[in-house]
């Protein structure tokens, strides 16, 4: 039997609380980050099988601080050794599919496949609606979901289309969507490239890829950058014969003018 641990991300103590707005007090954020830091080092060295944590924006009571759930994963990750990372979840109705399939694609090889994943419909009205991928989405509830009104049935609606395009950005190298809500290119079919598909390369695991990594290296001119060419070995491991250190790290370093 395995052993999860989820928090919902209250951000100070009771009496804290009660003086109001402690969500928005950036003494108490850090010492939260330092309490959770402990958490998950302990939940970790204890053998637990995960370390969960959920989606909430805009608590400034400070309840649940839980505000970006690939940030948050990635943060969990970088402070466990062993333990698998659950994020629980994504509220999809108020994010673009095809970047939460590249962000959890990218998390997953970050935290080298230590990463789970859930996806929600959103049932707090006071954010969902401000953070909408689909301009008139809302937050559902139980009454709504058992009412099958309109506000739940466009949640349903959209939650279930990105599943599909989640699905279909992790499973194949290119895809297309043409859906009720979602085009993917949009406008679809019109694209600047030899095809009119989106692109998403093979990767570690099963989740799609990131992307390409690199990028341009902005720094001194002289003897740091010349520092960074002559050690990158050490980091990297040996180059190949005829590479440079430029060319293993995509790393570029402007001439002063």
């Amino acid at each position: 039997m395995k052993f999860h641990l989820i928090q919902p991300g209250m951000i100070g103590r009771r009496h804290e609380i009660e003086q109001g707005k402690a969500g928005q007090n950036k003494e108490l954020y850090q010492r939260y980050l330092e309490e959770i830091r402990g958490y998950i080092q302990l939940a970790d060295e204890l053998g637990y099988a995960s370390y969960g944590h959920n989606e909430h924006h805009l608590q400034i009571e400070g309840f649940e601080i839980t505000n970006h759930p690939g940030m948050f994963s990635l943060f969990v990750g970088l402070h466990s050794k062993r333990m698998r990372v659950s994020t629980l979840g994504y509220v999809l109705p108020t994010h673009n599919p095809v970047r939460a399939a590249e962000e959890i694609a990218t998390l997953d090889h970050m935290l080298k496949g230590r990463l789970n994943v859930g996806f929600t419909r959103g049932y707090q009205s006071r954010w969902v609606g401000s953070y909408a991928a689909v301009p008139g989405v809302n937050a559902t509830t139980p009454d709504l979901a058992k009412g099958r009104d309109e506000v739940d049935n466009m949640n349903r609606e959209i939650f279930e289309e990105s599943i599909q395009i989640v699905k279909k950005a992790w499973t194949n190298a290119t895809f297309e969507h043409k859906g009720k809500y979602f085009q993917v290119p949009y406008p679809h079919g019109e694209m600047n490239f030899s095809t009119n598909e989106t692109a998403l390369t093979s990767n570690q695991s099963d989740k799609g890829s990131p992307g390409s990594r690199g990028g341009t290296f902005s720094g001194d001119t002289g003897d740091q950058f010349a520092s960074f060419q002559q050690r990158l070995p050490e980091f990297v491991g040996p180059l190949d014969a005829g590479e440079t250190a430029g060319q293993r790290s995509n790393c570029e370093c402007p001439v002063a003018a």
